[in-house]
């Protein structure tokens, strides 16, 4: 998944920092970043570290918000090898 995310930085947004800014992260992914934006993230994520925009709540964020990616990477795979694996019908002589 950092793999996809790295190449979409390159092509993108060399610039960002999203391996370790929560910000970047978002921005690289076309996301709301606001202090709000973030805030609510967290509650959808049920992240609640230290303050809204805090360095503890933002560094929280970001491992969340990189497991929620790894998670959706995951089975959007085992859905289109199940797919795939669907479509291959034994052929009968």
């Amino acid at each position: 998944m950092e793999d996809l995310l790295e190449e979409l930085a390159n092509k993108n947004r060399p610039d960002l920092n999203w391996t370790e800014s929560v910000i970047d992260l978002l921005k690289l992914l076309k996301l709301r970043w606001s202090d709000s934006a973030r805030g609510q993230l967290a509650q959808s994520l049920d992240t609640r570290v230290g303050p809204d925009g805090s360095p503890q709540q933002n560094i929280a964020l970001h491992r969340a918000v990189m497991k929620e990616l790894a998670k959706t990477v995951n089975e959007y795979r085992q859905a289109a090898h199940q797919s795939s694996a669907s479509m291959l019908v034994p052929i009968s002589n």
